[in-house]
């Protein structure tokens, strides 16, 4: 078998922008739920999710380019929620998580 799987597994793999927009837009929402729900963003029961919430709050704060245009635009739509992502306690979170998967990367265990 070749690196990387067959073709037919790969290009069902490949998505349009659109798809990677409505993806990203269903785990905003369930962030938002999830933040509205329980009054903060630490997830504790889906690590997809809680990787995503790191992930975004990490991009956030650094300006990142991969949020600019309609990303931004859905994450405006929720009031509130930029501004709460961006509360210190939150960062020094998704800091600190980025630090844990890191190493459990390092050490062979993966990212959950």
């Amino acid at each position: 078998a070749r690196p990387g799987g067959n073709y037919r597994q790969r290009a069902a793999r490949v998505q349009t922008e659109s798809q990677r927009l409505d993806l990203f837009e269903e785990k905003l929402n369930r962030l938002a739920e999830h933040w509205k729900e329980h009054g903060h963003v630490h997830v504790e029961g889906d690590v997809k999710l809680r990787l995503f919430t790191y992930t975004l709050i990490r991009k956030l704060n650094m300006c990142s380019a991969a949020l600019k245009g309609r990303k931004t635009e859905m994450i405006e739509g929720h009031e509130g929620l930029k501004e709460f992502l961006l509360r210190q306690d939150n960062i020094d979170a998704a800091v600190a998580d980025a630090a844990k998967v890191k190493e459990r990367i390092r050490s062979g265990m993966g990212k959950r």
